[in-house]
């Protein structure tokens, strides 16, 4: 990760690795993560709920999911700072393993076999549709379709993460629920959204300060204005663009996104030369 306070406030306070923690498709072992963030537990949040939290994501940012393809970007990248906003972890895909909080006890799956938002190795990024993986290949959608957002708008300052950086599952099953999106403060979820958001989030947007956010749906959407970021990002342009999992082969939904980012980024530039 290109920022040393976004890899600090990644991997030391929301994710707590013993070394450098470092991008790469899938480690020989699994790195132990035993100090992680049990803010919402402690808060009692989940008191006398049926749900936990469980599965964990961070962010990353090009520089990582260069790394993570093995090949090195083309010079001549645009330096518009961008942030892409997803819900929440969504799914295990063989992420990580349950592993004990060293200190409190508690329970959670951070990611300890491969990097997050990782994507296969490969000898090229991807810059057309079709050299971007079905939803029913192994490789997972997000890091290649990343790496695709990357290379065909040339967003060498970009940084991908999750609003919640925790998913909600039962507790006797690996069965994931989705998070209410209501702006209730009394509501379990509302507390966990804007407690999240003031540990982690607005601490990553005040280093990214993204000149533009785009939201992987209207439910991340939502988050993002009931967390209050916009007030907190008053000069950014925001956007939403279809989440990842909704295109499934669809080159019709990747054309849709790819035109809302590339009306964003000329927003931007030409108010710049203003």
């Amino acid at each position: 990760m290109k920022n040393k306070k976004l890899h600090e406030l990644n991997f030391k306070f929301l994710l707590d690795y013993p070394n450098e923690f470092r991008p790469q498709n899938r480690y020989d072992n699994p790195i132990i993560c035993d100090q992680f963030c049990v803010s919402c537990e402690k808060n009692g949040y989940l008191d006398g709920g049926d749900l936990r939290l469980d599965q964990m994501s961070h962010g990353a940012d090009t520089e990582d999911i260069e790394k993570s393809i093995c090949c090195n970007l083309p010079p001549g990248g645009l330096d518009i700072s961008v942030a892409f906003l997803l819900e929440s972890p969504g799914g295990y895909y063989d992420l990580g393993s349950p592993i004990k909080h060293k200190e409190e006890g508690i329970t959670k799956r951070p990611p300890v076999k491969h990097y997050y938002w990782t994507p296969s190795p490969r000898a090229r990024w991807p810059k057309t549709a079709s050299e971007l993986p079905s939803k029913a290949d192994g490789d997972g959608m997000y890091g290649p379709y990343f790496a695709y957002l990357i290379a065909t708008h040339k967003l060498y300052n970009a940084y991908f993460t999750n609003i919640i950086k925790c998913s909600l599952a039962q507790h006797d099953a690996e069965v994931f629920v989705r998070y209410y999106v209501v702006r209730d403060p009394d509501n379990r979820d509302s507390k966990i959204r804007t407690n999240c958001f003031q540990r982690f989030l607005s601490k990553e947007m005040e280093i990214v300060n993204p000149q533009i956010v785009f939201y992987f749906g209207q439910r991340a959407t939502k988050m993002g204005y009931y967390a209050g970021l916009h007030d907190m990002l008053p000069r950014t342009e925001f956007r939403t663009l279809y989440h990842p999992a909704a295109w499934c082969d669809d080159d019709d939904i990747i054309r849709h996104n790819d035109e809302i980012i590339q009306d964003a980024i000329k927003q931007k530039q030409s108010a710049s030369i203003m």
